[in-house]
């Protein structure tokens, strides 16, 4: 990635916006899931029960909306496009990111409609939550060329609803035409419901925010055989120089692969380093077993940083408090090793609160968080 100094860039956050209420309680029953459920626990109530709840917290919430309020935060010029309701909750989430420093002005309004909500009850015992999200608004978000006017990367979240091919291929124009650069963390739906889309912004991406779901979902979606790999002609990332030649190797190396489900967290980030287009930053995350980081330009050097015990409160924006921190390192020109730090004491700020607003923290607060963990440099076979 060409890095963009702090002085000179504007990064725009795309994605979900809305508001988050939180009930902290001790009730029900956590044991093994049972089918037809896909976790590993679930959370159990009575069926018609009654449950008082001592306090209730509220934030605002959404990737665009956490990501743009951590890299302000870490004075990044940040502005935010989601799509919101004409109510008193767009109004509020308004002033919160105002007061943050993040620019409103790409925060669209649809008249006469609510702005989406997610109520999350916290298990206290552990931190872990459950998610109600209602998306009255955020279905109609529709991208236009006019907000990436002197933007120069883009943060890229989870895109929802009937536009969401037409938004993948505004932002494509804006990385190809426009040399943005992109920074994403592409969603399990859009993985799943728009796999060739988004591996097209998989090959133009200078920084890949994932966690370990997430990246056995992106392999899963990159293609294993040439004629699918090298797409979208003379504006693919793999027709660009010699990358033709590394698509050839990329596939090779994607025919290797044969168990994704036994794959270690660095096994995975490994794995993606090798079959991605050259430049490409690639950071995996993996809870309480810290984060990975490593290039496609060098696969076999990969740096991990550790987690440290802490009592979680919440769960909510972890993964969205470590991107903003992480870019915030890269994009005011710091090493990898300082981009781990800055992504691991941001995250592990935000989870001793409700929300993914609250812990995040600003230059002066991250220069004494960052002292408590530490980097390692990690050769992978």
């Amino acid at each position: 990635m060409d890095r963009v100094k702090e002085k000179n860039s504007r990064v725009l956050c795309i994605g979900s916006v809305g508001k988050d209420i939180f009930f902290p309680l001790d009730e029900g029953v956590v044991s093994d899931a049972v089918p037809p459920l896909k976790t590993n626990k679930q959370w159990s109530f009575g069926y018609g029960a009654k449950y008082y709840v001592d306090d209730r917290f509220e934030a605002p919430g959404g990737c665009a909306c956490n990501v743009s309020s951590g890299l302000a935060r870490l004075g990044i010029s940040t502005s935010v496009h989601g799509i919101v309701g004409d109510d008193s909750t767009a109004t509020w989430i308004r002033n919160v990111l105002d007061k943050s420093g993040v620019d409103t002005q790409h925060l669209v309004t649809k008249q006469h409609s609510a702005t989406d909500l997610t109520f999350a009850p916290i298990h206290t015992s552990t931190g872990e939550r459950t998610l109600f999200v209602n998306r009255d608004v955020g279905e109609h978000l529709m991208l236009t060329s006019e907000i990436f006017d002197g933007v120069t990367a883009l943060y890229v979240g989870s895109l929802v609803g009937e536009h969401t091919r037409d938004n993948i291929s505004f932002i494509h124009q804006a990385v190809t035409r426009q040399r943005c650069n992109l920074i994403y963390n592409p969603s399990m739906r859009n993985m799943r419901s728009e796999p060739d889309m988004v591996y097209d912004l998989l090959c133009h991406a200078n920084i890949l925010a994932v966690n370990a779901l997430e990246a056995r979902e992106a392999l899963k979606i990159i293609p294993k055989n040439i004629n699918a790999k090298i797409v979208h002609a003379s504006q693919c990332a793999y027709n660009v120089g010699g990358s033709v030649e590394r698509a050839h190797r990329a596939v090779r190396a994607h025919k290797t692969l044969k168990n994704l489900d036994a794959c270690t967290p660095i096994e995975l980030l490994q794995h993606l380093l090798r079959v991605l287009p050259s430049s490409v930053t690639v950071v995996l995350t993996c809870g309480v077993e810290g984060a990975w980081a490593g290039t496609t330009d060098d696969p076999g050097e990969i740096m991990h940083v550790g987690t440290r015990e802490k009592e979680v409160v919440d769960a909510t924006g972890a993964g969205d408090a470590f991107t903003s921190g992480f870019v915030g390192a890269y994009l005011n020109d710091l090493n990898m090793a300082t981009c781990l730090l800055w992504g691991s004491a941001n995250s592990h700020s935000v989870i001793t609160h409700y929300g993914g607003h609250k812990g995040l923290l600003d230059r002066v607060a991250m220069s004494g968080a960052t002292d408590s963990f530490s980097v390692k440099k990690m050769i992978a076979s």
